[in-house]
């Protein structure tokens, strides 16, 4: 019953709903253009809400799935593989709550890019943690790095994409979003994409 109710609404947060051109939206994070003139000091206020939100979405799903890849890499007993697990994790975990954190706030930023620099980001930690070796030191300051550039580098990409408008073409496919299902059960998962046409 809970695998269902998480699968239901990670399904509620990575779908958006198709519509026409020029409907109304709603909801919370819906848009009420009273006229379609936006003036430069509102495109700043919405351009630095939006990064806001990218950042904290970014560095809670970073912090996120770092400990899920932590507890997945270690549940082998192996700690090269936990640590492994735990950048894995920041990686994604970065890359999905910064881009749904844009979409949230009404970006447009294109998720490939954001995965790109995401993974800019982990693996200049990465090379970071391996340049700095096991100076149990400098650890809060790796693994502060771990979760920021990660969160960085995704959030230039989403945002030069938005503001270059990278955008799929007007073909058939309207939207793609990654997705996941949990068998009834709950003793499978399936993994994939998923669009509106």
């Amino acid at each position: 019953m809970k695998i269902s109710v998480l699968t239901c609404v990670l399904a509620a947060l990575l779908s958006t709903t198709a519509r026409a051109e020029g409907a109304p939206l709603d909801g919370p994070f819906a848009f009420n253009a009273a006229s379609t003139e936006l003036t430069a000091e509102g495109d700043a206020n919405a351009a630095a809400s939006r990064v806001s939100m990218e950042i904290l979405a970014g560095g809670l799903g970073g912090i996120g799935g770092g400990f899920a890849g932590l507890m997945i890499g270690a549940s082998g007993g192996d700690l090269a593989a936990a640590g492994f697990g735990m950048f894995g994790g920041s990686m994604l975990g970065s890359w999905l709550g910064l881009s749904i954190g844009g979409n949230a706030m009404g970006g447009h930023g294109n998720w490939g890019a954001s995965f790109i620099g995401a993974l800019a980001g982990s693996a200049t930690s990465l090379v970071l943690t391996m340049g700095m070796g096991a100076n149990p030191d400098a650890a809060p300051f790796l693994l502060a790095m771990m979760i920021a550039l990660p969160v960085t580098g995704g959030t230039i990409g989403y945002e030069l994409s938005q503001s270059l408008h990278i955008m799929p073409s007007d073909g058939p496919l309207k939207s793609l979003h990654p997705s996941l299902s949990v068998s009834r059960d709950g003793k499978s998962a399936l993994a994939g994409l998923s669009g509106t046409f």
